[in-house]
């Protein structure tokens, strides 16, 4: 079964598409400007800040990102079915005869765990970071093991910023520790504080905020316990084991152990139900997330290990692997939820919820990638501003595009991402810049790739070879060194010479529209006095 789900793993690998707004972070630590988006301009639209270091690294010994992160997301994948199965072989330590090793099984064959094993995303790390906070915190009593739930509690909290809530509940478990509590508090908050200080000073310094842009973005609006609530319901209704987990740890805390393992000990049990108890608060809070499972997945591990400790304190051998089988193939033969999927009708999934894998096939990074090469022969060395939005941001990486802002949410830009987002727009996807807002922060254009949005004819570019978009603001300089490089476009100062040569002919209301139309598209953005004073001279005879 492990094959099996390295296999799949292997088989279903991906890459999402906000993965390439790290790897954008990450090539501009590379080149030398700093952990941004754009050149300039600190903004932390990322959350995770050790996955992107990591592949920051990468790309420095020559690695392809997409390639590395399928890799190390591989292997993390692994790591977590390797230390569930040594934690059941500690949990069932004292068991005769063979031993179904339910969380390490269940693990392997869940479908999502392989299919965020990939994606180009922190998932896979963050869950083994996760896993082991707990498993440790559930198993210290020496110096060494506090000190280890503190390294991997920090290397949680600086892989994404809800890592704080697992370092948080395993130094509330040292607060408990019976034995040497002091000692045991100040060994796990040691690599915190060692690490996590300097870290957060960095962060002041440098974005000038503790919070990353991206919580404005997504989560600053308050709760959303509708569509979070929403969002475990349907998780569990497919992984219905987790509940059972759950369930479990309850059945864990209120019975005293037996034996003097620690997994057998009511504390077990207590951290297990708290740590899958805040998750789902947490996850209710926010509102979930737009990838199906991918919020949940973190502490799917663990409920699995409640339900395999609790499925040891059965007297039965017989029993306990009768239902340890029932609950690995309950995972394996999940029923899958298919409002989830892309609807052909609106293409949005469920309620905001989606299969983020079947948005994002080889083909369309391939081509982004060769979409990217014409941008970036064309863009280079000029003051172009691009706006993107979700599905592009590997058409941005791919293109080097000069700046770039997100305007979905305004993932990497703080005056938009503190916008509210229009009622009723799904979590993480509130279309907030309208185009009065691009063209106040000077972006030149938009792409057409994958929007296929009706681009009038006045205002559409063509850099050849099938990369298309719409000019936004028409700046001169912009435009004329993009002409000298073979992008097709209306000249707008010739169309309106030929525009003004008929002015006087044009009804009054026909020429007032426009003029305001032609001023925020161009006049005030260019210095062309002769031609303005044309319209004005114009509408002040009308007067």
């Amino acid at each position: 079964m492990v094959a099996v789900g390295l296999m799949g793993a292997f088989r279903l690998r991906w890459v999402s598409d906000d993965a390439f707004i790290s790897f954008r972070y990450a090539q501009h630590l590379v080149e030398g400007n700093g952990l941004v988006f754009n050149p300039g301009e600190q903004v932390e639209g990322y959350t995770n800040f050790s996955w992107t270091i990591l592949v920051a690294l990468a790309m420095k010994l020559g690695l392809d990102p997409v390639s590395f992160s399928w890799g190390l997301g591989i292997l993390c994948y692994l790591g977590c079915i390797v230390l569930l199965w040594r934690t059941s072989l500690r949990m069932n330590g004292e068991q005769k005869g063979w031993v179904v090793p339910v969380a390490a099984l269940a693990w392997a064959i869940h479908h999502h765990a392989q299919v965020f094993a990939t994606s180009g995303l922190e998932t896979p790390l963050f869950v083994l970071l996760v896993t082991a906070v707990v498993v440790f915190a559930v198993e210290a009593q020496s110096d060494r093991s506090w000190l280890v739930v503190g390294v991997l509690g920090t290397a949680a909290c600086l892989t994404r910023p809800d890592g704080g809530l697992y370092y948080a509940l395993a130094v509330l478990v040292a607060g408990f520790e019976q034995a040497n509590r002091r000692r045991a508090l100040a060994l796990v908050l040691l690599p915190g504080l060692g690490l996590g200080l300097p870290y957060m000073a960095w962060k002041l310094h440098w974005f000038g905020e503790l919070l990353p842009n991206t919580f404005y973005a997504k989560a600053g609006n308050g709760p959303r316990w509708q569509e979070g609530l929403h969002y475990i319901v349907i998780y569990l209704q497919m992984y219905w084991v987790c509940f059972l987990g759950l369930l479990a740890a309850l059945f864990l805390w209120v019975r005293s152990g037996e034996l003097r393992t620690p997994w057998s000990e009511r504390r077990a049990g207590a951290i297990l139900l708290a740590v899958l108890l805040s998750t789902g608060l947490y996850v209710a809070r926010v509102g979930g997330d737009f990838m199906f499972s991918r919020f949940l997945l973190p502490v799917t591990p663990l409920a699995f290990l409640a339900l395999e400790a609790a499925v040891s304190r059965l007297q039965a051998a017989p029993v306990r692997r009768l239902v340890g089988l029932v609950a690995v193939l309950g995972v394996a033969f999940a029923p899958y939820p298919k409002e989830i999927l892309a609807n052909e009708a609106d293409n949005v999934g469920h309620a905001g919820v989606v299969e983020e894998r079947d948005w994002y096939p080889a083909e369309w990074v391939s081509e982004a990638a060769r979409q990217g090469a014409v941008l970036s022969s064309v863009l280079e060395d000029t003051p172009a501003r691009v706006a993107f939005h979700g599905t592009q941001a590997m058409l941005v990486y791919y293109g080097r595009v000069p700046y770039a802002l997100e305007a979905h949410v305004g993932l990497t830009d703080r005056a938009l991402a503190r916008m509210s987002p229009p009622d009723g727009e799904r979590v993480g996807h509130g279309v907030k810049a309208d185009l009065a807002y691009l063209r106040q922060r000077g972006i030149d254009f938009r792409f057409d790739f994958r929007l296929q949005q009706p681009v009038p004819s006045l205002t559409r570019l063509d850099l050849g070879r099938g990369v298309t978009g719409r000019i936004l603001t028409y700046r001169n300089e912009v435009m004329e060194m993009l002409g000298a490089r073979g992008a097709q476009f209306v000249h707008f100062p010739s169309f309106l010479d030929a525009y003004i040569a008929e002015i006087d002919d044009m009804d009054d209301a026909k020429v007032q529209k426009e003029y305001a139309s032609f001023l925020s598209y161009y006049f005030e953005h260019n210095e062309d006095p002769l031609r303005q004073q044309a319209f004005e001279s114009r509408l002040a005879a009308t007067r």
